[in-house]
């Protein structure tokens, strides 16, 4: 739950199965695949460079909001591979008390308390 990617050079991050669209909620675009493009990585949506999204493709692949959502990820100065990060405090860290503090949230909310402990 507090994982995520860091988007690098994506060259074995699927577009269509891979979870890597954070501000959507199945973290997966529900835009199908054109036909033949279902093995698409996500480094076929950005310039040659990796420092920048092709616009063009993204929307022409996408719907809208989908399209909008990947164009806001930013890229970094230089192509990185992709990497998982801890999201669930500031510095990207991982911790036990990070993951005691997601474990007890998801206990509060499945008995619909209405507790939330801060990490």
């Amino acid at each position: 739950m507090g994982c995520r990617w860091k988007i690098g050079d994506d060259s074995n991050m699927n577009v269509q199965t891979a979870p890597w669209i954070c501000s959507i909620p199945s973290r997966k675009p529900s835009t199908p695949p054109p036909p033949f493009l279902d093995d698409l990585t996500v480094n076929h949506l950005m310039n040659p460079d990796c420092l920048s999204w092709n616009h063009t493709f993204v929307s022409s692949l996408l719907i809208h909001q989908e399209a909008f959502d990947v164009l806001s990820i930013p890229l970094f100065n230089r192509a990185l591979i992709n990497t998982r990060i801890w999201k669930v405090i500031p510095d990207d860290n991982y911790t036990v008390k990070s993951t005691y503090c997601i474990c007890v949230n998801l206990l509060h909310s499945s008995t619909n308390a209405q507790a939330f402990v801060p990490c």
